[in-house]
């Protein structure tokens, strides 16, 4: 099923460029290898955010198994730590559903989730540039460039009802749009398709879900690995009981960031949710909301 609105939720004190063009919903689904995923596909000129609004919207979480939200311009898009910001034309606002069942692995090891999104983001880009090595992951959910610029990032949150798990997951990037930061036809010269990449994320997505489900989490680690900024860098940890110089070295089995504390010789693990690391400080601490 496909939806298109003009505009979702825009508040009157928000100033909203009027976007002429139509999206072309035909590239979302032309690249879509993923049957039925998702079930129900929203298209929206101007939203306030899209991770609010499928968040809202329990009978659609209820009656469809998966669902995706594209924005063309977001006004409050949502960051870890109710960070909000405005997301122009250009930019990729996207926001999908997914439910997994109880007894299935990726519900016992959910701190993965923005894991894999966010190396699904990076073979999506890759496999539509052709190009490798442009993009990295920073811990723990940010997607951004080998000169140290982030071009987005990812949100998910996340309800069980005991028979399953909810994940609601949104991907912010910037793709095409010239403000107002790096863009990624800004890195790699060349304007793409907006819904083209989102049904590439969505496309692999679920093959890593797939992957971690099947054959475990160390696979996953040793690929995602490879498109992170950090393994064997050196850090200060300021978090909790923790405060050490570490050397950063893997994700653990539970998703939490593995390091070796230099002070004791043995390895410390930090959980992703609530703590953040400054590339400008080498510093892993309590993220300040």
């Amino acid at each position: 099923a496909v939806i298109s609105t003009q505009s979702t939720g825009v508040g009157k004190d928000h100033v909203v460029p009027i976007i002429k063009e139509d999206l072309n919903k035909s590239e979302f689904f032309n690249c879509h290898t993923n049957g039925n995923f998702p079930e129900v596909f929203i298209h929206s000129k101007a939203v306030t955010s899209t991770q609010d609004l499928l968040w809202s919207d329990k009978v659609l979480r209820q009656n469809a198994l998966s669902v995706a939200i594209l924005g063309d311009v977001q006004i409050s898009g949502k960051g870890r730590g109710n960070n909000q910001w405005i997301s122009p034309h250009g930019s990729m606002c996207l926001s999908f559903y997914y439910t997994l069942e109880q007894n299935c692995l990726m519900a016992k090891k959910l701190p993965f989730v923005q894991y894999i999104t966010a190396l699904a983001v990076i073979k999506a880009v890759n496999e539509i540039y052709e190009q490798d090595s442009l993009l990295k992951i920073k811990w723990p959910n940010d997607i951004y460039t080998v000169n140290g610029e982030k071009i987005g990032g990812v949100l998910v949150n996340c309800s069980s009802t005991g028979k399953e798990t909810g994940l609601c997951i949104g991907v912010g990037i910037n793709v095409n749009n010239d403000e107002p930061t790096v863009s990624l036809a800004k890195v790699f010269g060349l304007k793409i398709s907006v819904p083209k990449l989102a049904s590439k994320v969505c496309c692999l997505f679920m093959e890593e879900m797939c992957l971690f489900n099947e054959k475990g989490y160390e696979q996953f680690v040793e690929r995602f690995c490879q498109v992170w900024l950090h393994r064997d860098k050196r850090v200060r940890i300021s978090v909790g009981a923790i405060n050490c110089d570490a050397v950063i070295k893997s994700i653990d089995s539970d998703g939490y960031l593995s390091v070796f504390n230099l002070a004791t010789h043995k390895n410390v693990s930090v959980q992703p949710d609530g703590n953040s690391f400054d590339m400008m400080e080498n510093l892993i601490a309590v993220k300040s909301f």
